[in-house]
């Protein structure tokens, strides 16, 4: 969405400074480049993951209690 809307700002300020068609060229440039960022990203994962490797014991929070 970030991609997208830069994408609108930057080809708004090059139409009015230079010419129409270039800020539409501009749109589409910014708008692509910013969706294959994204996808490259989607693909490694977005977040940087520790990788941990080993055995691990998990202690359960709620214990049950016994009803009878």
């Amino acid at each position: 969405m970030g991609s997208v809307l830069a994408a609108f700002v930057v080809g708004i300020l090059v139409s009015t400074l230079v010419k129409p068609i270039a800020g539409v060229a501009a749109m589409i440039v910014i708008s692509l480049g910013g969706l294959l960022f994204t996808n490259q990203k989607q693909k490694k994962g977005l977040h940087k993951k520790k990788i941990s490797l080993g055995t691990f014991v998990v202690s359960p929070k709620f214990k049950r209690s016994s009803k009878g």
